[in-house]
């Protein structure tokens, strides 16, 4: 169904979904907007899965949890939405859009509601629902500038460090490894008897998300180069950044850590560890 398929001018019902993170409190975020058209059977939604805010306001909110939940009712608003532009689905009477909204959520959800019903006139349902949506939701998940520390700035700033600078010409040595499906060049490497090779890795992002693919990335990288060198990696890591990335910093270091190819995983603020490790690896060898 084509949008030239709908007048000029549309009726429209519309509310917010919102969020309770603590039962036993009364306080709701609006993370949600969902639009209806009854005479064109036109569902329109916009959910965000967001939580730095949430998490800002309830710092112990499972934020994982909160993710997957808000994508689930993201997914069902889509598939009622289908259902109708298919005719699979079709909605009467006074409380078709109470009707629809129950099927997107069960009626009685502990810490998922609707707001009450707003109605209106509108040239574009879509258009209508963005602009509620960042009237409501949007403009108070717009991301404070600020500068992200790089891959090259890490580096740079761990090479300048006077614990680093005396084993810079034993570790300033780019190594490249090339498979079949990938070709890496490390930024330094050393001997100790097997080849360690040495990479500054950053997670400094806001969303969380970012700093989870990340590691995912690296784990995958680093297990596919492994196939044509024996090496061990010691991943120069940015240091946390804030309690709302905290989990996933955290767990994006472990992820690293785990892998058998990792040697060590240093934060910025613990840099002077490597000179520590080269320094023994080159008394012993």
């Amino acid at each position: 169904m084509t949008a030239s398929t709908f007048p000029a001018v549309e009726t429209y019902e519309l509310t917010l979904l919102q969020f309770r993170p603590d039962l036993t409190s009364e306080e709701t975020f609006n993370i949600g907007v969902v639009g209806f058209n009854a005479e064109h059977q036109h569902l329109v939604s916009r959910v965000t899965d967001r939580y730095s805010r949430l998490r800002a306001a309830y710092p112990d909110l499972d934020g994982s949890a909160y993710r997957a939940l808000a994508r689930a009712i993201d997914a069902r608003c889509i598939e009622v939405a289908d259902a109708l532009h298919r005719d699979q689905l079709r909605i009467y009477g006074k409380q078709q859009f109470q009707d629809l909204l129950d099927q997107i959520i069960a009626p009685g959800s502990a810490n998922f509601r609707w707001s009450s019903v707003r109605r209106g006139i509108c040239e574009d349902l879509a258009q209508r629902v963005e602009e509620v949506f960042y009237r409501y939701v949007g403009r108070f998940e717009e991301r404070p500038q600020r500068e992200r520390t790089t891959n090259e700035q890490l580096w740079k700033r761990v090479l300048e460090r006077p614990s680093i600078q005396s084993i810079l010409p034993e570790i300033n040595k780019p190594k490249m490894m090339t498979t079949s499906y990938l070709t890496h060049e490390f930024r330094g490497s050393w001997m100790n008897g097997q080849l360690n090779v040495l990479e500054p890795i950053t997670f400094d992002y806001l969303d969380p998300s970012t700093i989870t693919d990340k590691a995912v990335l690296w784990v995958g990288r680093v297990g596919e180069l492994a196939k044509t060198e024996d090496y061990r990696l010691v991943a120069l890591v940015t240091n946390r950044r804030d309690d709302v990335t905290s989990d996933a910093y955290n767990n994006a270091i472990a992820m690293l850590g785990a892998n058998d190819r990792v040697r060590e995983v240093i934060p910025e603020s613990n840099a002077d560890r490597l000179a520590d490790i080269v320094t023994d690896d080159l008394r012993v060898h």
